[in-house]
């Protein structure tokens, strides 16, 4: 099965799962910024992880 991201952006960096690879903080902030959500850089280092562990969870529960 294909990634859902292309393995060789080096845009996208590990943490991966399964087939998803999580983008980077800066893609993250990236994102956010572009909607328009206001948080400092520094602010990732927790948001990131928080975000990847609820995809994961939803993902299991969806599978099950």
């Amino acid at each position: 099965m294909e990634p859902s991201n292309p393995e060789d952006d080096p845009r996208y960096q590990i943490p991966r799962s399964g087939n998803w690879i999580y983008p980077s903080g800066e893609l993250f902030f990236n994102g956010m910024k572009s909607n328009n959500w206001v948080l400092r850089a520094e602010d990732l280092r927790a948001i990131v992880p928080i975000h990847t562990a609820v995809n994961e969870r939803a993902w299991k529960e969806i599978k099950q």
